[in-house]
């Protein structure tokens, strides 16, 4: 009769399906609250508006735009911080570039309001459209479009949580460019990627 051989135990192999185990339970962990902080603290963009626009023009050189916004933070929970880059607000006529400005570098807490005062420098070496000149001129309403495009990032606390690009488009609609411009309307949408 030939002797049983003995069965090998391999206690490795228990050990480390022990481990693997260890690890999903980990990972289910950090999962579910990564999934648990994203719902809570859903990030929504801010909101902005155009205050004013006022016009300044210095003889042989191109005009230069003062471009004072509105910006709410419309998330209870999380703060905001922008992170601007050169030359990050495009203001435009008619898909022909006005001018060019950068927006601030900002820290806004939950829920709060600010107002910024943001210097757009003219396009040198082109030529205004014609209807830009006359509304500068004159009492002549005029369209114009802003564009933002700028890096942020959402704070909970301390923690650096989502960085997102902003992209911010204005629609707006003045009095005139010339003095005492008043804005008349404006629509604008915020978009994160």
């Amino acid at each position: 009769m030939a002797a049983k051989k003995p069965k090998r135990k391999l206690p490795c192999l228990k050990y480390f399906i022990c481990f693997l185990l260890v690890l999903l339970v980990i990972g289910l962990i950090i999962g579910t609250a990564i999934l648990v902080v994203y719902f809570r603290f859903s990030p929504k963009g801010p909101v902005f508006s155009i205050s004013s626009l006022i016009v300044k023009q210095q003889k042989g050189s191109p005009p230069t735009y003062d471009v004072k916004l509105k910006i709410k933070n419309p998330n209870e929970k999380m703060g905001i911080t922008y992170a601007s880059e050169e030359d990050d607000l495009k203001l435009t006529y008619w898909r022909k570039t006005l001018g060019w400005g950068e927006f601030p570098r900002l820290g806004q807490k939950k829920g709060n309001s600010n107002e910024v005062n943001i210097k757009v420098n003219g396009v040198k070496d082109k030529p205004l459209p014609q209807n830009v000149k006359k509304s500068m001129s004159g009492k002549r309403p005029i369209s114009l479009e802003m564009n933002v495009e700028t890096p942020l990032v959402f704070n909970v606390w301390i923690l650096k949580m989502w960085r997102r690009t902003m992209e911010v488009k204005c629609k707006f609609r003045v009095s005139s460019m010339g003095e005492g411009t008043k804005i008349v309307s404006q629509v604008c949408n915020t978009k994160l990627a």
